[in-house]
């Protein structure tokens, strides 16, 4: 969802799709899209409605690899990422052909779509960091000593 020109801030993002026909059509470019060099398929947000608010304008789309037009132009690794991991890529779509159906939902009910899988992904990245000292708090043999009595461990 990110984009280079404005992170992951809905209301600048610049990524279109627009009707043509039976297809959509869509235009722009996607950074940080993770494991991107090894995906089947791409979830693109793009601005199907620019002349809404982007929570009522934005779509959600599921885009084929391979599909053309659809171009990894770079890949990243963040700082310590092992090798072998796919890393987060910059994705360019260059007039990118869909049809009809691979729109998720209804045209503007991306950023509800978005919303729900953020707030998903948000509480597990949150409750992750809470359940490894509460796995870990008696295992002596990570630590010289146990935890403080009085330490939240989750």
């Amino acid at each position: 969802m990110t984009e280079p020109q404005g992170g992951a801030d809905p209301r600048v993002f610049t990524t279109r799709a627009v009707r043509d026909g039976d297809d959509w059509v869509i235009t722009g470019r996607k950074y940080f899209s993770s494991n991107a060099s090894v995906a089947s398929f791409f979830i693109v947000v793009a601005i199907t409605d620019p002349d809404v608010p982007v929570h009522r304008g934005a779509s959600t789309f599921l885009v084929p690899a391979g599909t053309p037009g659809l171009v990894i132009e770079a890949t990243h690794h963040l700082a310590g990422a092992h090798p072998h991991e796919p890393g987060h890529s910059l994705v360019r779509y260059d007039e990118v052909r869909v049809p009809a159906d691979a729109l998720l939902g209804e045209p503007g009910q991306g950023f509800m779509i978005l919303q729900t899988r953020l707030a998903a992904a948000g509480y597990t990245t949150r409750c992750a960091p809470s359940g490894w000292p509460a796995r870990h708090r008696h295992d002596g043999a990570a630590r010289e000593k146990p935890f403080h009595p009085g330490q939240f461990t989750g």
